[in-house]
């Protein structure tokens, strides 16, 4: 797979072991801190963004899917789109942002941008907020087989057991199930069932 640096800093996806699964990507910076204005004079920190300095291109066919690791546990930090898709013609540098949040929806009044990203980088060290720093593995990075297939609009689906059932609905029929096979449960187990 083709990787190109665009950061002399940069380090190459890489695997701690040979069974691993997912390849590392380090950050080459500190993370920059991105805030939106809300109202006049008033802004909001979106999230702060990591740059690897690398831009890929799979193999045709495939595509790359990049996770948290599990060290983000360690830290105060979300990746903000959970899963990421680096589809095969992307070849841009890849960026990861992260939500923070202890203060994600914290409002502060600030002049202009600058002053408010430097207000919400003061409340982060203030915070004692964990975040990645220059230098960290951020992410893993998941080399995928892209499966394409073609869409077809019906009028109807197949019928299935399950059917439109959504949120929660196995646990529920499950609990169907138990009352059906067992009266008692409701008559005189004393056991209460939740059918919303």
């Amino acid at each position: 797979m083709k990787v190109k640096k665009l950061h002399k800093d940069a380090v190459l996806p890489d695997r701690a072991h040979d069974n691993d699964a997912g390849y590392d990507l380090v950050s080459v910076n500190d993370g920059e801190i991105k805030v939106v204005q809300t109202n006049k004079n008033i802004w909001r920190m979106l999230y702060i963004e990591y740059k690897t300095g690398l831009a890929i291109e799979p193999p045709d066919g495939y595509h790359i899917e990049i996770v948290a690791r599990s060290s983000v546990s360690k830290t105060d930090l979300i990746l903000a789109n959970c899963t990421a898709i680096g589809d095969q013609g992307y070849r841009g540098e890849y960026r990861l942002r992260f939500k923070v949040p202890a203060i994600s929806y914290l409002d502060m009044w600030a002049e202009n941008e600058e002053i408010a990203v430097k207000s919400f980088e003061s409340k982060i060290n203030i915070s004692g907020i964990i975040k990645y720093k220059k230098g960290d593995k951020i992410a893993q990075m998941l080399i995928r087989k892209t499966e394409v297939m073609s869409i077809k609009e019906v009028d109807e689906l197949s019928d299935t057991i399950r059917g439109e059932g959504g949120f929660g609905s196995t646990d529920v029929q499950e609990q169907l199930n138990a009352v059906a096979n067992d009266p008692d449960l409701i008559l005189g187990g004393g056991h209460q069932f939740d059918y919303k």
